[in-house]
């Protein structure tokens, strides 16, 4: 089972798989089997999910965290709504396993023309032109 929680507006603000009950990952003690944490932007857009309270991605083991991301738009004081970086952490064994990222640019007309890739060691997965 899934209980949902929403905010005033109507958006989901957080989700529980299998809210009732007590579990255990990896030596915590949890409440309900996961919880994802839903925040959004000023303008009502996804800012990500399983922020911390600073707002980074970072997963919290006392909530069953697995993942979290966080998504930016104004980078480069560019206000047009595309996505200008993601971030994200994974969680490995109640640890967060090291920050990734994203950082987007656009045309003119905010056609996606690359993807920069910042990652762990030497991982490489950006996409210098995107036609």
């Amino acid at each position: 089972m899934r209980r949902s929680e929403y905010d005033e507006a109507g958006r989901l603000k957080q989700a529980k798989i299998r809210a009732t009950g007590s579990y255990t990952a990896n030596g915590t003690a949890i409440s309900g089997l996961q919880t994802t944490d839903y925040t959004y932007h000023l303008r009502g857009q996804l800012r990500g999910i399983n922020l911390d309270g600073s707002g980074n991605p970072v997963p919290n083991a006392s909530q069953g965290d697995l993942f979290s991301y966080r998504l930016d738009y104004e980078t480069a004081f560019i206000y047009d709504g595309n996505i200008g970086k993601q971030s994200w952490q994974a969680s490995n064994n109640n640890a967060p396993s090291g920050l990734r990222s994203y950082t987007f640019t656009y045309d003119n007309i905010s056609r996606l023309k690359s993807a920069t890739y910042s990652g762990i060691g030497s991982e490489n997965f950006s996409l210098p032109t995107i036609n």
